[in-house]
C-alpha cells in the first residue's frame, strides 16, 4: 500500500472512530459536506424528530431549519467552508411535530473529509430560554405601560439625586427632558428649581435613613401643592440603599 493510500484509510478510520466517540453523546451532534449530511448522531435525530440518524443521511439540515432562518444558516456554512470560520451562538428556529416553535441554537465549524470541505455542528435546544426572555421582555412592556399610564407623577433618583427614570406624567409637569445615557438631571433642578438638596428635604433623607417619607408641601417652583411618597430601594446584595422612587405627585391644587 502506497504511503498516500494509507493515509487516506487512516483519515477514514479517523472519521469512523469520530463518529462512534460522539455516537452516545448527549449533545446533538452532525457533519455535512457539500450541503448533504454524512453524519449525524441519536442525540441530533431526536432533537429534528427523526426516525434514526440514519433516515437524514444525504439531506441538508437547512432541510430542517424553519423558512425564517433558512437564508441566515445558508450564509453561514457559506461562509464557514470559505473563510475556514467557526461561527458560535448561532440562533435558530425549527418547527416540531406538533407545529409548535423550537429554537436551537446552532455552533459550527470547518473541517475536511476526504479533501472536502466540510462542516461539523451541534445543536443545543433553548426553547425553555427564549420563552423566558419573551416572558421577561411582555412583562417589562405591560409593566411600561402601567408606569406610563398614571397619571401622577413618578420618577426614580439615584444616591447622586439623578433622575434616571420617570413616567410620562413626570416627563410633562416637570418638563423634564428626555433622559438619555451619561446626562445627569438633579431631581433638585426640576421639583424645586434649585441648585442643590433643599435642606431638610424628606425625600432625600430617606436614602439615608431608609425609613419610607409621606409628606405635603406647596411647591412654589410648580405653583402646587403636592404629596410626596418617597421609598428608598436596596441594591441586589440588600445591604445598603443605592436609589429612591418618589412618586404618586398628586396636585392638590394651584396657588391664586
Amino acid at each position: 500500500m502506497s504511503s498516500k493510500s494509507k493515509t487516506i484509510e487512516e483519515l477514514h478510520n479517523n472519521f469512523e472512530d469520530y463518529c462512534d466517540l460522539i455516537e452516545f453523546s448527549p449533545i446533538a451532534m452532525g457533519a455535512q459536506c457539500e450541503d448533504k449530511i454524512i453524519f449525524m448522531n441519536s442525540a441530533a435525530a431526536e432533537l429534528l424528530n427523526a426516525a434514526s440518524p440514519y433516515a437524514l443521511f444525504g439531506k441538508s439540515l437547512i432541510d430542517f431549519i424553519h423558512p425564517d432562518y433558512k437564508e441566515l444558516v445558508h450564509e453561514s456554512f457559506t461562509s464557514i467552508e470559505k473563510k475556514k470560520k467557526t461561527v458560535n451562538h448561532l440562533e435558530v428556529k425549527i418547527t416540531g411535530k406538533n407545529g409548535a416553535n423550537r429554537y436551537l441554537e446552532l455552533a459550527s465549524s470547518a473541517f475536511s473529509y476526504k479533501n472536502k470541505n466540510a462542516i461539523q455542528f451541534t445543536l443545543h435546544e433553548i426553547t425553555q430560554r427564549k420563552e423566558m426572555e419573551d416572558l421577561i421582555i411582555q412583562s417589562k412592556h405591560d409593566w411600561e405601560e402601567t408606569f406610563h399610564a398614571i397619571t401622577d407623577m413618578v420618577t426614580v433618583h439615584d444616591k447622586d439625586f439623578n433622575i434616571i427614570y420617570a413616567n410620562k406624567a413626570a416627563e410633562q409637569i416637570l418638563q423634564l427632558p428626555t433622559l438619555r445615557a451619561n446626562m445627569t438631571r438633579k431631581c433638585f433642578e426640576y421639583y424645586h428649581g434649585t441648585d442643590c438638596p433643599p435642606t431638610g428635604c424628606p425625600s432625600c433623607d430617606c436614602l439615608k435613613t431608609g425609613v419610607p417619607a409621606n409628606f405635603e408641601i406647596f411647591e412654589p417652583h410648580l405653583n402646587m401643592y403636592i404629596e410626596i411618597r418617597a421609598m428608598p430601594r436596596f441594591d441586589q446584595d440588600r445591604n445598603r440603599f443605592d436609589s429612591y422612587s418618589q412618586g404618586c405627585y398628586k396636585p392638590k391644587k394651584s396657588r391664586r
